[in-house]
């Protein structure tokens, strides 16, 4: 075989493996017209009991090229509807070894890189659970500085509901060995996405700026106070001095979805809410309080413990709370806080 028929079949050979179509051979010979690669069919690449939600091209790397983030569903339920969504970023690299990624080895046909973003190597994590309806179709996937670092970072927020944000993930690209470095610790789970089942926030809102910091709400379910009144763990979350990790910065006891109808001031004398741990969270600044240790009630009075942060010292307040009625059926009845100076 002559040196001219080796080098047009491995073109050949190279043109089938980048599944390029439509190029003319000799414009490829001259430089002219470099071959834009087509999207490979994911559906062989990934196992059979994974559902392919949805495939968006990302350039996180920096690199001008597209990579595609492909997002999955895993583990579903009986009749395939439900299970986490996880994601995968897939990278056409030529000119490389799989064995040694950060090496480039010339004449190499390229490889398809999969770099897995969450679960990660253990199973750790997920992207969220099911799809946000039809305004926001799927996990939310932003490109942009989210540390204002100047570099843009994969930003993804999972929805538990139509229009309720309940997890947050996200992700730095470090090199072509390591990949998608995660950006987030969450110390008492050890995981790598926030994730919060009373909403997720972003200050600013997601994709209107680098984040300075995030708000993670968490209904609590016992003592039996926290569930009736609807409240939670209130965690907020900042950068670190590196600006390499959003990690926890406080935490607070917080209703959960807003502070009830009339008790929207700290401070007041009576506050019209059903229980009297909601009148006492009520009366407290926002955020101050750790916990509500104890709740003793009757009919018309009580008394509320709670252990709070003065002058960043941990504090325990007995407050006494008398229930105070108009007697009428259309008023309601509004609990009299006093708790000590």
């Amino acid at each position: 075989m002559t040196s001219a028929i080796r080098k047009a079949v491995l073109l050949a050979v190279m043109l089938a493996l980048l599944g390029v179509a439509g190029c003319d051979f000799g414009d490829l010979l001259r430089g002219e017209n470099t071959p834009t690669p087509s999207m490979p069919d994911f559906h062989h690449l990934v196992p059979d009991a994974w559902t392919i939600e949805k495939v968006e091209t990302v350039d996180v790397d920096g690199d001008g090229e597209d990579e595609w983030l492909v997002i999955y569903r895993y583990d579903k339920s009986p009749g395939g509807f439900g299970g986490p969504l996880g994601g995968v970023i897939y990278d056409r690299q030529p000119d490389r070894s799989p064995e040694n990624l950060a090496t480039p080895e010339p004449y190499r046909s390229s490889i398809l890189v999969a770099y897995h973003l969450l679960p990660a190597k253990g199973g750790k994590g997920y992207l969220g659970e099911n799809v946000g309806g039809e305004d926001k179709p799927w996990p939310e996937v932003g490109e942009y500085d989210a540390n204002g670092d100047g570099k843009d970072e994969l930003v993804i927020r999972g929805y538990s509901a139509p229009g309720f944000p309940t997890s947050l993930a996200i992700f730095r690209w470090v090199d072509k060995e390591r990949g998608y470095q995660p950006m987030i610790h969450a110390e008492e789970e050890n995981a790598d996405v926030l994730w919060g089942d009373a909403g997720i926030e972003l200050e600013p809102d997601f994709e209107q700026g680098p984040i300075k910091r995030v708000v993670v709400r968490s209904r609590l379910y016992h003592p039996y106070w926290y569930l009736r009144s609807r409240l939670g763990r209130r965690i907020v979350y900042e950068w670190n001095v590196s600006q390499t990790k959003l990690e926890k910065k406080s935490e607070s006891i917080d209703f959960v979805f807003g502070r009830p109808q009339g008790a929207e001031q700290p401070k007041q004398k009576q506050y019209p809410v059903a229980y009297p741990e909601a009148a006492v969270l009520a009366y407290y600044e926002d955020w101050r309080i750790k916990d509500i240790v104890a709740v003793r009630e009757n009919k018309d009075e009580a008394q509320v413990k709670v252990r709070l942060i003065v002058s960043d010292q941990p504090v325990e307040d007995v407050c006494s709370l008398t229930r105070k009625s108009t007697g009428k059926v259309k008023d309601v009845a509004k609990w009299e806080v006093t708790c000590p100076e």
